[in-house]
C-alpha cells in the first residue's frame, strides 16, 4: 500500500510546550486515534494492548492531517490523524461496550446538503457512522448522535476550520443541542440544566 502523503508542517515544535502542560500521566480512560502511515490502520492509544506512547505526542498525531502535517513519529512509527481511518472512530468502543455512546460527528450531516459542494465527503461519513452506530447498537449499546443540521452547516461553510467562523458555528451548535435536547433526541440524564441560550 502507498504510503499517506506527508505534509510541510511540522507539529514536533508543538510537542514540548505541550508536554509540559499535559505532563506524563495518562487520564483513566482516554483513548485518542490515530492512523498509522504506512498503511492507513487505526491504533487507539491510551487503550490495553495498544503501543505505548506520551500523550502529547498522541494528541498532536491525532490532529495530523495528511497532505497539510507531517506525520508525527512514536515509537519509531509515523502516524497520522485518526479521521484517515474514520471521521468518528466511534465503534473503537464496542469492545467495553458502554451503556450510551455520544457521537458529535462534525463532519457528518442530519440531513445531506444535496448540490453543496461537501456533500459527498458529508455522504461518506455518515454512512460510515451508520456502520459504526450498527456496530455499538448490536452490542447493547444506545448511540446518540449529533450530526450538524442546515443552520450549523450554513455556520461551518466549506471551511469548517477556519478560526474566523468559531463563535458563529459555536452558537449554531450550542442552539442546534438545545433542540435536540428539547426534541428528547438527548436524553435530559445526560445533559446538565440549561437556562437559555446565549445572544450570539
Amino acid at each position: 500500500m502507498t504510503m499517506l502523503p506527508p505534509g510541510r508542517v511540522d507539529l514536533t515544535d508543538r510537542a514540548a510546550p505541550l508536554h509540559e502542560m499535559v505532563g506524563d500521566e495518562w487520564p483513566g480512560n482516554l483513548w485518542i486515534c490515530a492512523s498509522r502511515r504506512s498503511d492507513g490502520a487505526r491504533v487507539v492509544f491510551g487503550r490495553d494492548g495498544s503501543p505505548p506512547a506520551p500523550l502529547a505526542a498522541s494528541v498532536l498525531a491525532s490532529c495530523a492531517i495528511p497532505g497539510y502535517f507531517a506525520p508525527v513519529t512514536i515509537g519509531g512509527v509515523q502516524y497520522f490523524d485518526g479521521g484517515v481511518h474514520s471521521s468518528t472512530n466511534a465503534d473503537a468502543l464496542r469492545t467495553v461496550v458502554p451503556d450510551v455512546v455520544v457521537v458529535v460527528a462534525p463532519m457528518s450531516a442530519a440531513y445531506l446538503p444535496l448540490g453543496s459542494p461537501d456533500a459527498l465527503l458529508r455522504w461518506a461519513a455518515r454512512r460510515r457512522l451508520d456502520r459504526e452506530s450498527s456496530r455499538l447498537e448490536r452490542t447493547g449499546s444506545m448511540v446518540v448522535r449529533v450530526e450538524p443540521d442546515g443552520a450549523s452547516m450554513k455556520a461551518m461553510g466549506l471551511q469548517p476550520m477556519n478560526n474566523a467562523r468559531s463563535r458563529r458555528v459555536s452558537m449554531a451548535a450550542y442552539r442546534q443541542t438545545v433542540r435536540l435536547i428539547e426534541e428528547g433526541t438527548i436524553p435530559e440524564s445526560l445533559t446538565d440544566r440549561i437556562d437559555a441560550v446565549p445572544a450570539g
